[in-house]
């Protein structure tokens, strides 16, 4: 492939990139999540495989490019990301065709170069601010946050229970037996620059924006967890079942570093 279809291909693949680290975070439940996997993403890749079908004709390596990068940045969120990739390769496939038609037919779309680089650079402006707000945001969530409660579930059963008091300045961490029963339970005192770690780490993984539950329905049994998030106003709670917000274990490694000194 010659340098000027690279050069051609890239803005789409810098704006496919985006659309698949930023359009999951619109997910907060199930049926979100639904509506974003299975009609926003794939929608999108249609589109914008058929622009670039139109100016640039047919290219299987852009196909295979945009299937590549789709299961590598959805293998953070859904273990079994392949099988959505390669949906998404169909979608980009299809558009890639009928835009192959179009481009044989003598249509065209004048100076998209041009548009596309700046459509580029003003998406990734987007993007970037979007992100500084949600930071912002997730800031003003954590300050107000008195408790993180984390629980290791296996089979069902809470196994492991770390408790971080904003408040209190300590952790209590309660060991179960697979019959429920309490185990061991221990209070250990934190130092404020690692409570402070901790809502810092929080905050800019986007903790308090995550959604509310994260499945995958392929594996039956596996690792379970809970995310408790309190305030003096509300309580807000985080289930997954072997699939993980892209940036679990940031929050996870802050916690458990901060018991462990």
């Amino acid at each position: 492939m010659n340098k000027e279809k690279q050069k051609n291909m890239l803005p789409f693949l810098i704006l496919t990139a985006l659309y698949f680290c930023f359009l999951p975070l619109l997910s907060k439940d199930s049926n979100s999540s639904v509506i974003v996997y299975t009609w926003i993403l794939p929608i999108t890749c249609l589109i914008t495989s058929i622009i670039y079908g139109i100016n640039n004709s047919f290219n299987a390596f852009y196909v295979i490019s945009v299937t590549i990068i789709a299961a590598l940045l959805l293998l953070i969120r859904i273990p079994r990301s392949w099988e959505l990739a390669f949906f998404y390769g169909i979608a980009t496939l299809i558009g890639n065709l009928i835009g192959m038609i179009l481009y044989k037919r003598g249509v065209r779309i004048k100076n998209l170069g041009k548009y596309g680089r700046y459509f580029s650079i003003i998406t990734v402006a987007l993007v970037v601010t979007s992100y500084i707000v949600a930071i912002i945001i997730s800031t003003s969530i954590m300050n107000q946050m008195t408790q993180i409660t984390y629980k290791a579930i296996g089979y069902g059963v809470t196994l492991r229970e770390d408790i971080i008091d904003f408040k209190e300045n300590i952790a209590q961490i309660n060991f179960y037996d697979y019959s429920g029963g309490l185990r061991e339970s221990k209070n250990i005192s934190i130092e404020a620059k690692d409570l402070a770690r901790i809502k810092r780490i929080s905050s800019l993984s986007l903790f308090p924006l995550w959604q509310s539950s994260y499945y995958d329905q392929g594996i039956a049994s596996g690792d379970q967890y809970v995310f408790i998030m309190e305030s003096e106003e509300n309580e807000r709670n985080v289930f997954g079942s072997n699939a993980y917000p892209l940036t679990y274990q940031l929050v996870v490694r802050s916690i458990k570093s901060a018991i462990n000194g």
